[in-house]
């Protein structure tokens, strides 16, 4: 199997590695660069489609926080079947681009639950 979404004991979200950093190599511990995908949005819960190799969360997930020049940051995307879609108001180089999400390795996995034990 190739997970590519692990969702961390007693936290409140999903975890995927950031495909835009994924090739930069290991960040702690075996790890990579990972994007937490908080379960509640402000409409409510998210949808997840349960799939592990080719997740789909909706909706769409904005965040956005303001630089020290005063500029705001924007990371805006989709998650639909184990693909990235960076929406066109994100501010960074990826805005318009798709990307696959790449498969968690065993540090991620084994850093995060056993999926047999998800209930949401």
């Amino acid at each position: 199997m190739n997970q590519r979404i692990a969702r961390g004991e007693g936290m409140h979200g999903w975890w995927i590695v950031d495909p835009r950093h994924a090739d930069e190599g290991e960040v702690q511990d075996g790890r990579r660069r990972m994007i937490c995908l908080i379960r509640h949005h402000p409409s409510g819960d998210w949808l997840w489609n349960h799939s592990l190799e080719k997740p789909t969360i909706s909706p769409s997930y904005r965040m956005s926080h303001t630089r020290p020049d005063g500029s705001e940051q924007v990371d805006h995307f989709i998650l639909t079947d184990g693909r990235l879609q960076f929406c066109g108001d994100s501010t960074h180089a990826w805005a318009g681009q798709t990307m696959d999400l790449p498969p968690l390795n065993d540090a991620e996995l084994a850093y995060f639950d056993r999926p047999e034990e998800w209930t949401t």
